[in-house]
């Protein structure tokens, strides 16, 4: 299956991206922020934790914090559409009803039209509490989950969205933005390439970001 983000008056749409960590979205579909802005979408951005636990030595507690704001400035998200919460490193599933009690609270306030969690098949145990929480928080909105290749087990592939030479250019600032992270291998320019073109192959296009649907109307 695929769709595209083309163009259009998207006066009064809105997209909510929800990270369990600093850099989740950027890497697993920074190329289609960079597309739901360029549409016209509103964009809200959830953060649940930061991960200062894991910051290589030298570096201080708020730099993720810091580059998360950076990251989202890339793609001319306001620091304003960030809001960060402080849930602790891969103890998510202890937090469970305070990640969905955020969550419902967002679908009050913002009633999006569109939300991006993690795949509902990722491993990893915070990516999957909120995916799974998120499930439950947008029952009846489109809602996609996006891919993280080192984190799900089995090839999984059901849309595409079709990444430009732009938007791969902005996916770039946005990682780039992320200096505490940079020796890990996924962060580097060639690699994200690599990703993009091999999720491309798999629909006849040059690049894409893969995502699961999990949540899919009309209305998208």
């Amino acid at each position: 299956m695929s769709f595209s983000l083309t163009k259009r008056s998207a006066k009064g749409h809105t997209a909510l991206l929800l990270s369990a960590h600093t850099d989740d979205c950027e890497l697993g579909m920074g190329g289609t922020i960079a597309r739901l802005v360029e549409a016209g979408y509103m964009v809200r951005w959830l953060v649940f934790c930061n991960a200062w636990q894991s910051l290589p030595n030298g570096f201080d507690k708020t730099t993720l914090i810091t580059e998360q704001y950076s990251a989202a400035a890339t793609f001319g998200i306001p620091a304003d559409a960030v809001e960060m919460a402080d849930i602790p490193v891969r103890r998510f599933p202890e937090f469970r009803q305070d990640i969905l009690e955020i969550l419902v609270a967002e679908a009050r306030k913002t009633q999006p039209d569109l939300v991006f969690c993690p795949s509902l098949q990722d491993r990893h145990q915070d990516h999957q509490t909120l995916a799974q929480e998120a499930q439950r928080a947008f029952k009846q909105t489109n809602l996609m989950g996006y891919i993280l290749p080192w984190n799900i087990k089995h090839e999984l592939r059901t849309a595409q969205v079709e990444i430009g030479p732009a938007h791969f250019e902005k996916k770039k600032a946005a990682l780039a933005c992320y200096q505490s992270q940079a020796a890990r291998a996924y962060f580097g320019a060639d690699a994200v390439e690599v990703l993009l073109k091999a999720a491309g192959l798999a629909s006849g296009m040059e690049m894409a970001e893969t995502f699961e649907v999990i949540n899919l109307s009309t209305r998208l």
